[in-house]
């Protein structure tokens, strides 16, 4: 009987210890890689979904390296408008967890304002390195990227963000009352992203054992500036957006991830 308890034990333990090692933000180098990754942003050599959900960046990712390059395959699966933002996202690599002077990269670049021209372009700024060099997708680097929004619909009566604009017009101009009643049910759109990085292992700021990824997606205090990045410079169509998808402007996401090279 002594026996057989302490042989639960040990598989509650075992138990214990596999999902605190899952739990953590260690991605270790892949034993089944993708087969022949292309990157062109469709995320399909990957399988149906990415491998690993970050719940508090709202990120699905997967990381591989082979001989080459190091792969990232990101997805945001809603909200994924705010990455047109000023700061848009940013990948950091360094060799160590506190270390600022690593491989920084921002994609899609800001050399555009455009929604779907933006993912043509990217800023590098190499280890070690004091400036950030502008480049399209197609670059001396042999840096690779691509990316890009899609939409959803799904019809709600929630008040859409073009609503939350029309809400702060006051109730009367002059005297007159001013007709700002949101629509009783209004078509919106989910708006996600997925996007695919091929960083030749040159590049890196160490090319065996680990590296320390940071993926930031920056959020927008400023409410207003926001909305009219969102919408009137990318070119989103304000009236699609969910109050949730505008809170979301606010927050900043943030996704640490320890890889180790194989």
């Amino acid at each position: 009987m002594k026996k057989l308890h302490v042989q639960l034990l040990l598989r509650r333990l075992w138990c214990l210890l596999f999902l605190g090692f899952c739990l953590t933000d260690v991605c270790r180098a892949q034993s089944s890689p993708p087969g022949n990754v292309v990157i062109d942003g469709q995320l399909k050599e990957w399988g149906d979904t990415l491998r690993y959900y970050d719940k508090a960046a709202r990120l699905y990712y997967d990381v591989h390296n082979d001989h080459d390059f190091l792969y990232i395959a990101l997805r945001r699966p809603k909200h994924a408008w705010k990455i047109v933002l000023a700061e848009r996202m940013s990948f950091e690599i360094s060799k160590d967890k506190d270390d600022k002077d690593g491989l920084k990269i921002f994609y899609p670049g800001h050399f555009t304002l455009n929604k779907d021209d933006m993912w043509n372009f990217l800023e590098v700024k190499r280890a070690g390195g004091q400036s950030f060099d502008t480049l399209t997708i197609y670059n001396d680097y042999g840096l690779q990227a691509a990316g890009g929004f899609w939409e959803q619909e799904q019809k709600t009566r929630k008040s859409s963000a073009g609503d939350m604009l029309l809400s702060a017009v006051p109730a009367s101009v002059n005297g007159m009352p001013s007709t700002t009643e949101a629509p009783k049910e209004t078509v919106t759109g989910i708006v996600g992203a997925d996007c695919e990085l091929a960083i030749p292992m040159k590049l890196l700021p160490a090319t065996s054992g680990a590296v320390y990824i940071q993926i930031v997606i920056p959020g927008e205090k400023d409410i207003v500036a926001a909305l009219n990045g969102v919408g009137y410079l990318a070119g989103f169509n304000m009236e699609r957006g969910t109050p949730e998808a505008v809170d979301d402007l606010m927050v900043e996401s943030k996704l640490s991830i320890t890889y180790r090279l194989k």
